[in-house]
């Protein structure tokens, strides 16, 4: 599981709870993830389904309701937003973020690290051109379907709009796969928020991601360290501002959480100055 899911646990934990929860659970995972665990790192699932057990025990809050409000957190949280910018910069609504989220799981279970992010199909259940209500089944053998749930809360949250929820079967109760039956309700469209330098930002980033992917290789063996590629990028782009190593830094962090990119980062011996990064294949049918 990635680093990212862990450490934004921890903020949900500190900003939901009493310093004695957090204190708890880091005591019950000592030796198996660190305190502040970076974001880019992976880590055993069953050190968070442990530490999920452990916060459930101490707080008399049932796992599923926990997961439900920490998928919500995930998806409205200030680190997520950031380490995941590449994704959500692709979505507009509710709808388009959630089946998103599945291209991008499917997507990362192909990198080296050994994923297994949840997979849930969805067949649409409108009879209008809207698409707006979908049957969803999601698929899960850590019964994470209560993090799904608040995700997609979540993300209807991130776009200001409404979502209603049934939950029609759960694996937690005995059956063989979760039902969700849900109806977004999207916003007519409005202009973007963004300040003028804020789009600017945000277009820059988008190139430099784009020409990230055109320059790393396919493969593992061949894969360049961030040095080796801001020395490649800055001589392709010799007439543009040079790429500074942190805003590349940012650019790789981004397309590794969208599954694009991978890296030794979890190898023995790891630093920064001999990380090495390369593509991931794209899932069949990808966009």
């Amino acid at each position: 599981m990635l680093g990212l899911v862990f450490s934004t646990w921890e903020k949900y934990l500190a900003g939901h709870f009493d310093a004695a929860v957090l204190q708890a659970y880091r005591e019950a995972l000592a030796g198996q993830v660190e305190a502040r665990p970076l974001a880019g790192r992976v880590f055993a699932d069953d050190a968070f389904m442990y530490g999920l057990q452990v916060v459930s025990q101490r707080t008399g809050i049932h796992q599923q309701r926990l997961l439900r409000q920490f998928g919500h957190y995930f998806i409205t949280n200030g680190l997520t937003r950031h380490h995941c910018a590449f994704l959500l910069s692709q979505t507009s609504c509710a709808r388009d973020l959630v089946l998103l989220m599945r291209d991008a799981h499917i997507q990362m279970a192909k990198g080296p690290d050994g994923l297994t992010p949840p997979v849930f199909n969805y067949t649409y259940l409108s009879e209008d051109h809207s698409r707006s209500k979908i049957l969803f089944r999601y698929d899960s053998p850590r019964a994470l379907c209560g993090w799904f749930w608040g995700a997609v809360e979540g993300a209807a949250e991130r776009f200001k709009e409404k979502v209603y929820v049934k939950e029609l079967s759960c694996v937690t109760r005995g059956a063989p796969h979760c039902y969700f039956e849900v109806q977004f309700q999207a916003r007519t469209a409005e202009r973007s928020r963004k300040t003028p330098e804020q789009r600017a930002r945000w277009e820059a980033q988008q190139r430099l991601a784009m020409l990230v992917k055109t320059v790393l290789p396919e493969h593992e063996g061949e894969g360049m360290t961030l040095f080796e590629l801001q020395g490649k990028l800055n001589t392709l782009n010799a007439s543009s501002q040079p790429v500074r190593l942190g805003q590349l830094l940012e650019v790789l962090q981004m397309l590794q959480h969208a599954g694009l990119l991978a890296s030794n980062a979890n190898q023995p011996g790891d630093s920064l100055e001999t990380r090495r990064y390369w593509q991931v294949p794209a899932a069949m049918g990808q966009r």
